[in-house]
């Protein structure tokens, strides 16, 4: 599951889609995410019924469900944001010339 899908087709939709691949394929549903941008870190994670310390264990933990994923609240107004900042700075607007309030 990412952040960004999510804004886009929406939660739901996105959830859905997920689903139905991963059982297609016989994988659990996780969170993932290649943020660029600050605002969208931890808009979606994996929240783990225990601490792990290994690869190994992550993988067992996954494997046998021991996990849930979650949403932030404020997912779309974040993504958004990122989104928005991405567009300037690829528009290589000078920065210090901005004014924020």
């Amino acid at each position: 599951l990412n952040s960004k899908d999510a804004y886009k087709s929406g939660l739901e939709t996105t959830k859905n889609n997920v689903n139905n691949l991963a059982n297609t394929l016989g994988l659990p549903i996780v969170c993932g995410s290649d943020t660029h941008q600050f605002m969208q870190i931890s808009t979606a994670k994996n929240i783990f019924n225990k601490a792990s310390n290994t690869v190994i264990e992550i993988k067992q933990e996954l494997k046998q469900g021991n996990y849930s994923t979650q949403f932030s609240c404020d997912l779309n107004a974040r993504v958004k944001s990122a989104i928005i900042i991405k567009k300037l700075i690829k528009q290589k607007i000078d920065f210090h010339q901005l004014v924020f309030y």
